[in-house]
């Protein structure tokens, strides 16, 4: 059991261990939970925006969230959320929800028309999309969630919308052995409930978190994918972002998981 749990040098809690960075990492941060990391980056970040302090922050390195030339045309819209493109025939053009009609035929190859997505985690990272198979997470918020579900022994937070995709979904697909048809049944059709419940989550969690993101940088317009990745990828590729993110998506996943005292 200490294995799992590790206490936390600031808040004196009890945490699971994947909350608490290894003891590799930066000496600050060690030994100190996410929330309390998250709560003490946000103070950081307020003081210094109030005293004018604000240091010069490392350039941030497009190509490492996924962005290359060939997104030149893609733009971020701040009402839904999504990726769409100016510039480009209606045929072949990716489109957001806000634009998006169905008199777009679904291109061949693609189970849905869309090529990239922001990460559903901390969105600032472009992934490849159009596939039912398709990751919503990039490496290293995928890394995460990988942990924390390896942790609970099972998928808790869903990395995608196909349900091969879960540890649950590949060992629901056949019956168990003398297993009526019936409970067979009801085990798939509870198994389809929490994993459509665990999507919802992820869905609103995105929305939420996007809207976050869009007001701390002050997007009052549609913003180019480029300086979309500049403005918010910043705090990320710090290393400060992804933690944020990752706390709050987890948060909304552990607290219907892990039963009150």
């Amino acid at each position: 059991m200490t294995e799992l749990l590790r206490r936390c040098r600031t808040c004196g809690l009890l945490r699971p261990a994947y909350w608490l960075p290894d003891s590799d990492g930066p000496p600050a941060s060690r030994d100190t939970c996410m929330p309390c990391w998250r709560e003490r980056w946000v103070r950081d970040r307020f003081l210094l925006a109030q005293f004018g302090e604000v240091t010069p922050e490392e350039p941030v390195r497009l190509g490492a969230l996924g962005y290359t030339r060939k997104l030149r045309s893609y733009w971020v819209c701040t009402t839904c959320g999504e990726l769409y493109q100016r510039g480009v025939g209606d045929a072949s053009a990716q489109l957001c929800s806000c634009r998006r009609t169905l008199d777009q035929e679904r291109w061949p190859g693609f189970d849905f028309n869309e090529r990239v997505t922001l990460c559903y985690c901390c969105l600032a990272a472009v992934l490849p999309s159009g596939s039912k198979f398709s990751v919503w997470f990039c490496d290293r918020c995928r890394a995460e969630v990988d942990r924390l579900n390896q942790w609970f022994g099972r998928t808790v937070i869903p990395i995608g919308r196909h349900s091969f995709m879960t540890s649950g979904g590949l060992a629901a697909g056949r019956p168990r052995e003398a297993e009526e048809l019936d409970a067979f049944a009801d085990r798939l059709y509870d198994l389809m409930t929490v994993m459509s419940d665990g999507i919802d989550r992820v869905y609103e969690y995105r929305a939420e978190q996007f809207r976050e993101l869009a007001g701390r940088i002050r997007a009052t317009h549609d913003l180019r994918i480029r300086e979309w990745l500049e403005r918010v990828g910043g705090d990320t590729d710090a290393g400060f972002g992804l933690s944020y993110a990752f706390v709050e998506l987890s948060e909304r996943f552990v607290e219907f998981v892990v039963p009150e005292d």
